[in-house]
């Protein structure tokens, strides 16, 4: 991954990612809604879908997304 850049309160990183046009649609999709959002809390287990979500909210909202980690 390229090196993350703050704008905004946004994190934007310099990477490319070559996914199917059906997987990018889906994407753009969740990142638009998270856009709306004026922040987050993502509930963190260290799987697949909860580190996709956390990296999205991340790079859209910066510091306004926040992860919970339970035991």
């Amino acid at each position: 991954m390229g090196k993350p850049e703050k704008a905004g309160g946004r994190v934007q990183r310099k990477t490319r990612r070559n996914w199917a046009p059906s997987l990018q649609k889906k994407l753009e999709g969740v990142k638009k809604i998270l856009r709306e959002m004026d922040s987050v809390l993502v509930a963190y287990s260290g799987g697949v879908d909860s580190t996709l979500l956390l990296l999205l909210s991340h790079e859209e909202l910066g510091d306004r997304a926040v992860a919970l980690l339970a035991s």
